[in-house]
């Protein structure tokens, strides 16, 4: 009958047959197929309340909404009693966003059809929506009881339960949702979210992971899974299953927070800030310009971001071999280096310095070494080793090394501030000593710039290493430190100076740079020592391979 004009006689029945037509071909997403039918219909009877609901949804899906709604409220006008048609035109509000119109029309489908399930639901989403979870809960349980056996009516109790901080009485409701319907990912979704919550990571971990093997791209349940293992402390679980998500989803910002805090726990607090620093990038860049020979073979240990790696390859070096033992600063600079056209010319290898090897990782022993494994106390941990066995195993006996030596700049101080927070003890008349285990050891980290306190001497070099020459993995320098002004001296402040090469220097001074991102470090006397001006102090500057000490005599 489809495309025969109607007659009298037929009418009837051919209008039922192009409804259930129409009816079938929009079930079936043949949206031109079934307007074509409806339309025939609303042609020979323009108030068939059933063909213009019907050529309602068609419309909504076609991307007329507002023609959609013309219609429903044809529909309803010819029958008001109707409650599927006022559900229809409620849902289309919501899908509008339109919560607060959507709520009168769902309204009007309880009114007419109190037994039925779908509006008591739609009414509390769109109750849930304009952020009334108690309102939507009283909606979701009359819709349960109504239908026990309603899945999704539980699943969303348990969504406006969550909101309203009733964490207990939420899991139930998710649980009830998945032994109604095991198959339910978004229930089993909400229940890994809530369970993380309530910090019940085992389950949590389990609901994801089953989340993302049942359907891959759904980012949430990865961003959930990293936070999970985040907070067993698998961190670097945690960051690859939100790396293998940030492919999908790059801009997701749930996504983003959870692997800012995962990444938090493996980068430096400090790195953003040291990249910044123009004065340390200007100086480099004017050293490795200077070092770096065309066709040469450059070696950095500790690559960070890949940033000198990528000064070497600009200055012409043919090949650069950046190590860096931090899985995720070398997942990090790799992309970086990518980023940026270079990774013919750099490779990032995610390794420590000391098990890399001539002939499997260098294809020779390298003409310039570049590192920086310095902390506003001196030298990284370690950072002498790995500088001795790069001299030995990795270098050319003639290679460049940026930077070629250090110096350390100290000066007495008073500050009663400072030795109030180093090494913690009393607060507010309780003891909080423990506290220090806490803290990070060695020379606090501070800024002269800023902090309270007086100078009791002029500044003096306490201590000098060049790379150059044979490396010492412990040693020690002895000064008499002229006293210029009566105090109580807590310790002594330091800073560095990084001699690049013969031309260029970097420094933290608190004077001639405040801005420097290293700033200044402060070693903290056992017992403040009670000085007056034209003393002399005895000063002993001892470092290892692991820290730098200030001690003074008796």
């Amino acid at each position: 009958m489809q495309g025969v004009p109607y007659t009298g006689a037929e009418m009837s029945e051919a209008i039922d047959h192009d409804i259930e037509l129409a009816t079938d071909q929009f079930m079936a997403g043949r949206l031109q197929e079934a307007w074509t039918a409806c339309r025939r219909v609303l042609d020979a009877k323009p108030l068939h309340a059933q063909a213009l609901h019907l050529a309602g949804l068609i419309s909504y899906q076609l991307d007329r909404a507002a023609e959609a709604l013309d219609y429903l409220d044809q529909a309803i006008a010819v029958n008001p009693a109707d409650p599927s048609v006022h559900n229809s035109r409620g849902s289309i509000f919501y899908q509008l966003g339109r919560y607060a119109e959507a709520e009168p029309a769902f309204r009007q489908a309880i009114t007419h059809g109190g037994d039925l399930v779908d509006p008591h639901i739609n009414l509390g989403n769109a109750l849930f929506a304009q952020g009334r979870p108690a309102d939507a809960e009283a909606c979701f349980r009359t819709a349960i009881g109504l239908a026990p056996g309603n899945a999704g009516a539980h699943n969303n109790l348990g969504t406006a339960l969550r909101a309203q901080g009733r964490g207990d009485d939420a899991v139930a409701a998710f649980r009830q949702a998945l032994l109604l319907r095991p198959t339910d990912l978004e229930a089993r979704y909400n229940l890994g979210d809530a369970l993380l919550a309530q910090m019940q990571l085992e389950e949590s971990e389990a609901c994801f992971r089953y989340v993302i093997t049942h359907q891959p791209r759904f980012v949430p349940a990865h961003a959930g899974l990293g936070q999970t293992l985040y907070h067993q402390h698998r961190i670097d679980e945690a960051i690859e299953v939100l790396d293998r998500a940030a492919a999908q989803a790059p801009d997701h910002p749930v996504l983003d927070y959870a692997r800012r805090l995962a990444y938090g726990l493996r980068v430096p607090a400090g790195y953003p800030t040291m990249l910044t620093d123009q004065r340390r990038n200007d100086a480099f860049d004017a050293a490795i310009a200077r070092a770096v020979a065309v066709n040469d073979l450059v070696l950095e240990i500790g690559t960070g971001s890949g940033l000198f790696a990528l000064m070497a390859a600009r200055a012409g070096a043919g090949h650069v071999i950046t190590c860096e033992n931090n899985q995720v600063l070398a997942r990090v600079a790799g992309e970086i280096v990518a980023r940026n056209s270079l990774a013919d010319r750099i490779a990032v290898v995610p390794t420590i310095s000391t098990r890399l090897r001539v002939g499997i990782d260098l294809k020779r022993r390298a003409d310039v070494l570049i590192f920086e494994l310095v902390t506003p106390g001196f030298l990284a941990p370690n950072a002498l080793t790995y500088l001795k066995h790069a001299k030995a195993e990795l270098l050319r006996l003639e290679a460049s090394i940026i930077p070629r030596a250090i110096t350390v700049h100290a000066v007495l101080v008073e500050s009663e501030t400072v030795k109030r927070r180093h090494p913690m003890g009393e607060v507010k008349g309780f003891d909080l000593a423990p506290f220090d285990r806490l803290c990070q050891p060695g020379a606090a980290r501070i800024d002269l710039a800023s902090e309270p306190h007086r100078r009791l001497s002029a500044a003096f070099a306490a201590l000098t290493l060049d790379f150059r020459q044979p490396i010492a993995l412990e040693g020690s320098r002895t000064d008499s430190v002229p006293v210029t002004a009566d105090g109580l001296c807590h310790g002594v402040a330091f800073w560095l100076v990084l001699h690049l090469d013969d031309t260029t220097d970097y420094t933290s001074a608190p004077d001639d740079h405040p801005g420097t991102h290293l700033k200044q470090a402060l070693h903290i006397f056992p017992e403040p020592r009670p000085l007056r001006a034209g003393d002399l102090l005895t000063v002993t500057a001892r470092y290892d391979n692991t820290r730098l000490v200030f001690e003074p005599d008796g």
